[in-house]
């Protein structure tokens, strides 16, 4: 009796955990339908991982790099060029003067053939060129866009489609580097998004959503937005990856799409956090004294280093993703704490 018990009990257990794959299988294929719909409605034209890592990242930053050096260099070419100016001025004009007070006694041809020869040697016609080409070297400088190539291919989505179908879309979250990027929802709670599809159909996979107490156009202090780990490295299965330095130093940023426009956040702490009595995830903070603490505690404890100091009182704005925890503990989270590098608003 005891055995077939047993039996019935495994055979139980076997159908539950077949049932199980087959749903989660279902879940996945599911998830992806939705997020090529979503895809295709907003004309997302994201590139690849592939094509992210090889040319979108050395673009961005052969851009902030040029952009850094030549207001250095473009005040130096004018002094440099005042400079030799003058020395040669300087060191001709006496030369000129000495043969004409030498030769004027002998000769007067020899005075006369030698102020022809002196005036085609003034620097008169050499310097007006140089003054003539030195305001277009300033001119590529001015003109620079100030936003880089992803974010200007993320402008072209059309978020318009998507709110048509559901209005609690309130953006799109894109990570270079990543397969993330997918509709950014936003509904009256933080466990709705949590297993139904931005189409608005339950999935295990859910959605990608910004905390409900956050404000939807990105102006608090600190905005939280949460995603799955998924097991198929769907939603927010990349985040894992900024335990890696080298990852994050060469994929360090998160952009957010939103009607008014876009913005880019910056990578400065990752690490593991407790679900509960934590300061990972306080919102709400308004003094700067407050502000700071939250900024000095989230370095404090991140798993990598970076270049980035967050400060209050420039009034950095925060953004922190989360999802699971790396180590598979159900009682801790991954959190990934990026600060506002630009807005580029209204959306063109």
């Amino acid at each position: 009796m005891l055995k077939k018990i047993v039996r019935r009990a495994l055979v139980l257990l076997f159908l539950v955990g077949v049932g199980g794959i087959a749903v989660q299988n279902l879940s996945y294929l599911l998830a992806e339908r939705a997020h090529a719909e979503a895809e295709a409605l907003a004309g997302v034209t994201m590139p690849v991982i592939a094509e992210t890592e090889a040319e979108t990242v050395p673009e961005t930053e052969t851009a902030e790099t040029e952009s850094e050096t030549e207001p250095e260099t473009e005040p130096e070419v004018p002094e440099t060029e005042t400079e030799t100016e003058t020395a040669v001025s300087e060191t001709e004009a006496p030369e000129t003067e000495t043969k004409t007070e030498t030769q004027a006694p002998e000769t007067e041809p020899e005075s006369e053939t030698e102020v022809p020869e002196t005036e085609p040697e003034t620097e008169v016609p050499e310097t007006e060129p140089e003054t003539e080409t030195a305001p277009p070297e300033t001119e590529p400088a001015e003109t620079e866009p100030e936003i880089d190539e992803y974010a200007q291919q993320l402008l072209a989505t059309d978020l318009a489609p998507l709110r048509e179908k559901n209005d609690d879309v309130i953006g799109w979250i894109a990570v270079p580097g990543t397969y993330i990027s997918y509709p950014l929802m936003q509904g009256e709670d933080n466990t709705h998004y949590l297993y139904y599809s931005w189409e608005g159909w339950w999935n295990w996979s859910g959605s990608i959503y910004l905390d409900y107490r956050s404000s939807s156009d990105f102006t608090d202090f600190h905005s939280i937005i949460y995603g799955h780990r998924m097991s198929n490295d769907t939603m927010f299965n990349a985040l894992k990856n900024f335990a890696d330095p080298t990852f994050a130093a060469e994929n360090p940023s998160v952009y957010i799409l939103t009607e008014d426009g876009v913005r880019r956040y910056d990578v400065f702490a990752a690490y593991e956090t407790a679900v509960d009595g934590t300061h990972s995830y306080r919102l709400g903070l308004e003094k700067p004294e407050d502000q700071q603490k939250f900024i000095d505690y989230c370095r404090r404890n991140s798993a990598i280093s970076t270049d980035l100091a967050p400060s209050s009182e420039d009034g950095d704005r925060i953004l922190t993703l989360s999802t699971c925890a790396v180590s598979g503990d159900m009682d801790y989270r991954w959190v990934v704490h990026f600060v506002l590098a630009y807005e580029e608003l209204p959306k063109e």
